[in-house]
């Protein structure tokens, strides 16, 4: 008769899929600017004024389609925080850019309270 397969240990079945979540997090957070773009100037992550038709906002470098979500500004319109998804919503978390005092928008960061992989970190709201 087969001996039954043992049960991975509670901390294996607890941080494995945790840990899974927490490197596809890492990968994803260079990659939130795209390789190669270059930081946007001026208001609203060089967006200026609202366009007349709809439009993506700070396509490459914010907006990446469907796993970039809930975007919100700081009243002064310095800082601009958003959602972005992983592994088709397994992971959510939230990144932040800023305006530095020469315009220029900072390379997109996950915030620090927004990495845990056991949470769930969505729309940001001022």
């Amino acid at each position: 008769m087969p001996r039954p397969l043992r049960q991975p240990s509670l901390a294996i079945r607890t941080l494995l899929p945790g840990l899974a979540v927490l490197v596809a997090l890492a990968l994803a957070a260079p990659a939130v600017a795209g390789p190669g773009t270059p930081a946007p100037c001026g208001p609203f992550c060089g967006a200026g004024d609202p366009p007349a038709e709809p439009a993506l906002f700070a396509p490459g470098w914010v907006n990446h389609g469907p796993r970039t979500r809930d975007i919100t500004l700081t009243p002064d319109g310095r800082e601009l925080l958003f959602g972005l998804a992983v592994g088709g919503q397994r992971a959510v978390t939230v990144a932040i850019t800023r305006q530095g005092p020469d315009g220029c928008w900072s390379a997109p960061a996950l915030l620090p309270f927004a990495t845990d992989p056991r949470y769930r970190v969505l729309e940001p709201h001022v």
